[in-house]
């Protein structure tokens, strides 16, 4: 898709989702390494979708929300660290 717009919906909405994910890493403490786990996985459809560089600025916008607005930091500091990996498999994969 080349509609700008439905890049910036699909990050918005992706964005909102891994940071509902952050958020409950501070609800359920026992799931701090899954759920920073599963966020990371979701930027991998806006890898198939879109492409590398809009997964890469979702990547960073949930980075620094994550680090700045969610109360589990140790989550966050994880997300930062091995989320990066999840798209890159998904694009050599394909």
């Amino acid at each position: 898709m080349n509609n700008v717009s439905y890049k910036v919906a699909l990050g918005g909405v992706i964005s909102s989702l891994c940071l509902l994910a952050m958020f409950l890493t501070s609800v359920a403490p026992f799931l701090y390494l899954t759920l920073p786990m599963i966020a990371g996985a979701l930027i991998t459809i806006i890898v198939v979708e879109v492409n590398m560089s809009w997964a890469f600025l979702t990547y960073v916008a949930v980075s620094l929300l994550s680090i700045f607005v969610t109360p589990n930091k140790e989550a966050a500091v994880i997300f930062i660290l091995f989320s990066d990996i999840y798209p890159c498999c998904c694009r050599t994969c394909q």
